[in-house]
């Protein structure tokens, strides 16, 4: 239980910070008009969005011994970058799963497709922060590297 604390005092923090940066950034009207537009832009307008599906059949033979597995699992990945704050900030995250549609028998772990047991899983794959800043793109956290 030690852990917890300083979790929840960092969520805390985090979400003050973001109140009190989001309150104090429309200070006139026409402040206020542009912080909405280019917010609109950050969030709508530039924003992407990806949604990914894909299917899997695997039909396995496996030793006299042991039982036969056959599994058709249905997943994919859907994911959200949003546009540049200011140009300054764009934010990003993409989710995985894997659902089973069809398993014989219904707990078929032979076919790695699936969790033991036959049950689907969604993992979060991707989540990151770029900044631009001196003419450079610094990105951190979790991300795709595609380096061909």
């Amino acid at each position: 239980m030690a852990g917890v604390a300083p979790c929840r005092r960092a969520s805390r923090l985090a979400s003050t910070s973001l109140i009190a940066l989001l309150a104090a950034a429309p200070l006139t009207p026409a402040a206020g008009s542009d912080f909405l537009r280019e917010l609109q832009r950050f969030l709508h307008d530039e924003a992407t969005a990806v949604v990914h599906l894909r299917s899997m059949y695997l039909d396995r033979t496996n030793p006299p011994e042991t039982r036969n597995s056959a599994a058709w699992a249905g997943g994919g990945w859907v994911g959200l970058e949003t546009g540049w704050l200011y140009d300054t900030l764009q934010l990003g995250a993409v989710g995985y799963t894997t659902q089973p549609l069809w398993a014989l028998p219904p707990t078929a772990d032979g076919t790695a497709l699936l969790k033991p047991g036959g049950y689907g899983f969604f993992a979060l794959g991707q989540a990151y922060a770029s900044a631009r800043a001196l003419g450079q793109v610094f990105t951190g956290y979790r991300q795709f590297i595609n380096e061909l």
